[in-house]
Formats: structure tokens, sequence, C-alpha cells
């Protein structure tokens, strides 16, 4: 799917980028503890809102995030839950 500006040009990736992480920073948008902001973060952090609300379902997580592989989004879970388990911890030493 091509995107395209007020001319009926194609965006470049970058372009996209840009206006994604523009909107982001004017809104107060931070997703992360490293308070990313970009279009990748911002579908893997919607992804993992999915997979909470779906209770774990891989499948609407996989096709949120359109991998091809179920062993990819798998990979992805398995690594998002560990970022969790990390910031938990992190908070509860805190505490």
């Amino acid at each position: 799917m091509q995107h395209l500006d007020a001319s009926g040009r194609a965006l470049s990736a970058n372009a996209i980028k840009s206006s994604v992480t523009y909107l982001m920073d004017m809104s107060g948008v931070r997703i992360g503890p490293r308070s990313g902001r970009s279009p990748h973060v911002l579908c893997h952090s919607a992804a993992t809102t999915r997979m909470e609300e779906s209770g774990g379902n891989i499948s609407a997580v996989q096709e949120l995030l359109n991998h091809e592989s179920v062993a990819t989004t798998e990979d992805y879970v398995r690594r998002a839950q560990s970022q969790l388990g990390d910031q938990l911890n992190a908070i509860s030493s805190r505490a």
C-alpha cells in the first residue's frame, strides 16, 4: 500500500516516520521505558494491547503485526513478556 502526499506523490518511509514522530511528540505520547516514538513502536504497543485484550490470542497479534510466520509473532510475544517482567521487577524493587 502506497501513501500519497497532497500532490499525489508517494511518501517515503522517512517522511511517514517523521510525521508519526512529530504527531506523537505534539500529543505528548510516550510508549515504553525509553519513550519510543516511531511507527514501529506504536504498532507493537497496539499489538501488545490487542494481545492483552484478546486473552493472549496469538493469531490476533500475528494479523495486526502482519507477520507471515506465527514463530515470528511468538518470538515477539516472548520478548515483550520478558521486557514487561523486567519493568515490573524494577518497579517493585523501588517500592
